[in-house]
Formats: structure tokens, sequence, C-alpha cells
């Protein structure tokens, strides 16, 4: 049996979580990745994947603390090198890190990060995006990731944010989602590949588009007509659905009674 030839292509994951107006935070990670690092299941060689991040802080009081002090003062940053290196000990990533007051700022700067990346020399890349927004609404926002394909991944309910701590949660949030996106970017490929669907068309839910899509093909191997209505509701050629199973409901007592007499 032949071997699947060893490709390399580029993954951005791409992690945002907006608390309100005024808080939030955008995780960038870049990744090389190959078809043989994807398929192997060696947790070490995830830890030690290279890979760079920059973080986008959403954080009015850090930034109307660094207007109103000195120049040369530091400021309150995470570390997030270090909360990194917790999942993943043999890396050394480049890690960078901005603070802005908004969300149209936060996607502004986002903007300015997919522009510069994609300035550079790099392979065929894809974005996995985990966040609340729409593949449609992001690019609509950021219209640098126009002109590159989207895996959208819902954000989930991770742990539970504290007020006084919603940076670090939300860091911590971040990164372990990064973490997992390997494992769930690999079952993704794989998926794609068995069902034969493009990988940015994967819905949340696999299992049950794998499984519409499959029943679709035998259907139409069949000869069948596929179910064409946008809704839930079948489409019966403009008909109530209603009236028409009333109306069966009617022929149907009509011919019970026929019968009885």
């Amino acid at each position: 049996m032949r071997s699947r030839p060893e490709t390399r292509f580029g993954r951005i994951f791409l992690y945002i979580h907006f608390l309100d107006s005024d808080r939030g935070l955008i995780g960038f990670f870049r990744v090389t990745e190959s078809s043989q690092d994807i398929s192997d299941e060696d947790p070490a060689k995830k830890q030690k994947c290279s890979f760079e991040a920059s973080f986008i802080e959403v954080n009015l009081f850090l930034s109307s603390i660094a207007l109103t002090s000195r120049p040369n003062a530091p400021a309150d940053r995470l570390p997030y090198k270090r909360l990194l290196a917790q999942s993943f000990p043999d890396a050394k990533p480049f890690v960078a890190s901005s603070t802005v007051v908004g969300q149209q700022a936060a996607l502004q700067a986002l903007n300015r990060l997919v522009e510069t990346f994609q300035r550079s020399n790099h392979p065929p890349t894809l974005v996995h995006l985990q966040s609340l927004f729409t593949a449609a609404e992001l690019r609509s926002a950021v219209p640098a990731l126009q002109n590159l394909p989207m895996l959208c991944q819902s954000l989930g309910v991770g742990a539970r944010v504290q007020d006084l701590t919603w940076l670090r949660d939300l860091a911590l949030g971040a990164i372990a989602a990064f973490e997992q996106s390997f494992d769930d970017f690999a079952d993704r490929l794989q998926c794609a590949r068995y069902a034969e669907i493009p990988l940015g068309n994967l819905a949340t839910d696999m299992a049950v588009q794998m499984n519409d899509v499959l029943f679709a093909r035998m259907l139409v191997a069949g000869r069948h007509v596929l179910w064409a209505a946008p809704e839930e509701s079948p489409d019966l050629g403009g008909h109530d659905v209603s009236a028409m199973l009333g109306r069966f409901v009617e022929l149907l007592l009509a011919q019970r009674t026929a019968r009885w007499r």
C-alpha cells in the first residue's frame, strides 16, 4: 500500500474571547506542521513544536494606567512565556503582547497582524478559529482574513472567569485551547479525508454532517430526489404542510367510514 506523501502547511490558531466591550483577549498562534506530525499521536512531538504567539488584550484599566503613568514605567503584563511553558515545556516560542481599548481596536490590531503574516514567506496556511464569531462575521471585521481558508470551531464553555483574574483566566484558556487544537485539527482532517469533504466546510457537529453527506451521496447514486427545503419542513411544491396533513387525515377517516358501512 502506497503511503500518503508528507506535505507541509501552516496553521494559524485564532482564539477570540470577549467578555464585554472593555475586556477580552485575542490569541494568535502560528505553527508550521506536516501531515506526518498530525497523524503522529506522540504527545512529546506536540510539546516540542515550533510556534509563535501574539496576544492582544482588551483592557481599559491597564490602557488608562499606561496613558497616565510615566512613559518608561513597566506595564503590568502577564508572563505569557511562563504560562506557555507549563503546557509546552520544551518549546521556545517567540511571544508578543499588546494592550488596546475596545473590541474594534483589537480587531484592527488583529488585521495588522494578519497582514504582516501575509507579507512574510509562509507555506499554504489555514486559519483554525475558536470564537463566538462566525467566519463571515470575522472576515467582515478583519478584511485580511478574506483570502485565507478558515476552519471554525465553537468557543465552548471553559473554566469560570473570575472578576479579579479575568485576564489570566482568558490567557490560560487560550493556551489550553491551542494545546487541544492539535488533536482537534487532526480529528477534523481525518474526518474530512474519510468523508471527502473540504476541510473548511466541516461543521461543528462533524458526525451528523458526515452522515448527511454520505447518505445524500447514496441517494444520488440511487437516483433519488434530495431534500431541497432550507427549512426543517419538507419542500412540497409550495403547499402548506399542515393543510396537506389535515387533508390526508380527512381522506383516511373517509376510507375507514366507507369500510365500516
